[in-house]
């Protein structure tokens, strides 16, 4: 799996709906899209009304919309799917959501729903997140956004960061807490040797 995470955009403003679809090109038509947890500043198309916990658009319906209007999604997840998947087969999975998904923040990131291939998130106006089964698309976008980051690469640092703080602030429920992160998504290997047994050291304290 792969991701970016994109703190700047050409708009400067997240996340403007139309610049990324327009990025991804033909990708957009090909697939149905599922809009979940979407919060707008307007609501401009009936198609995407308020209030609604998704909406199901073809690539096509999508991209229409985001052509006649300019709106802005301050929160929302967008997931793509093959258009032999069936709505119904989607709808066997939880609906995504962005504030809370922890396959978001490890070094092993994850999609939330194993049928999509690419997911896109508005983070609440702040930053854009791209996961994707596809390399190439993520290095479109890494290319285009020059200054975004490399997600996992994000997650690898921030996981030592916080784990190198707790040990030196010697708080054993901040590493128990840490120590049982790695733990649940098998992050051994992203962690700094030297961390992870003095981590390891204290937890068996």
């Amino acid at each position: 799996m792969f991701g970016l995470i994109v703190e700047e955009m050409k708009s400067k403003y997240f996340t403007n709906f139309k610049e990324v679809f327009d990025m991804l090109g033909e990708e957009a038509h090909k697939h149905n899209w599922l809009l979940s947890g979407y919060e707008c500043n307007s609501y401009p198309s009936e198609r995407i009304p308020f209030a609604e916990p998704f909406v199901w658009l073809s690539g096509d319906e999508l991209l229409m919309i985001l052509e006649k209007h300019e709106f802005q999604f301050i929160w929302c997840v967008a997931t793509a799917y093959t258009k032999e998947t069936a709505f119904e087969e989607v709808m066997r999975y939880p609906i995504p959501f962005a504030d809370g998904y922890e396959g978001f923040w490890t070094p092993c990131i994850s999609m939330q729903n194993p049928l999509s291939v690419l997911e896109i998130v508005s983070w609440d106006s702040t930053f854009l997140l791209i996961i994707s089964k596809s390399e190439e698309i993520i290095e479109r976008f890494a290319h285009e956004y020059p200054a975004s980051t490399d997600l996992v690469e994000y997650n690898r640092v921030g996981l030592n960061d916080s784990l190198g703080k707790a040990l030196s602030a010697d708080d054993d429920g901040w590493v128990k807490s840490i120590s049982l992160f790695i733990e649940k998504y098998d992050l051994k290997e992203y962690v700094d040797s030297t961390l992870y047994k003095a981590m390891k050291t204290k937890t068996l304290c």
